[in-house]
């Protein structure tokens, strides 16, 4: 047997031996993240019960969303004199949820911008009337009852509306 028959042989051996050793370290990686993973959905399970004793967050604000004719929330897009438009409030931050009872109440900072809140106060109707000459109004929900008096503003612009009849022209055809 020559020197290199010796040193291929502890070579194959050495090899062999790292490769068990790299699979048992491999066993032994998997078994401690399996027991990391099952302490993790333990601690998930205690900290889900601790939120679900938790109170809701205070209430801070309202965002105000148009709704479209279908009823889906949208970005406010103004209102057609002449036409109404429909709002609904969230309560903020996320989460956050009005004390039992109360009722937010909506105001129009202009005359010709009508606003009729939902019995709930949930949502506002706002009537726009035809052939005003506003271009846009602040629309408010509040919940002056709740500490903090709680609220929020969006401006809403007034769109074109068809104009109105304001007279008749005759003329004499014979």
């Amino acid at each position: 047997m020559t020197f290199a028959d010796v040193w291929q042989g502890l070579k194959d051996l050495m090899s062999g031996r790292i490769e068990h050793e790299i699979l048992e370290l491999q066993r032994q990686i998997l078994h401690e993240l399996s027991l990391l993973y099952r302490v993790s959905e333990t601690e998930l399970e205690f900290l889900q019960k601790i939120l679900q004793r938790l109170p809701p967050p205070t209430l801070l604000s309202f965002e105000i969303q148009q709704l479209d004719p279908g009823g889906n929330p949208l970005p406010i897009t103004g209102i057609k004199a002449g036409s109404t438009g429909t709002f609904v409030e969230t309560p903020l931050p996320a989460g956050a949820v009005l004390p039992p009872g109360t009722i937010p109440q909506w105001t129009s900072s202009e005359h010709d911008a009508v606003a009729t809140p939902s019995t709930d106060g949930t949502q506002c109707s706002v009537a726009v009337v035809a052939g005003t000459t506003i271009t846009t109004f602040n629309l408010t929900c509040a919940a002056p009852t709740v500490t903090g008096s709680p609220s929020g503003t969006v401006a809403v612009p007034v769109l074109p509306g068809t104009p109105l009849v304001t007279g008749f022209q005759i003329d004499q055809t014979s």
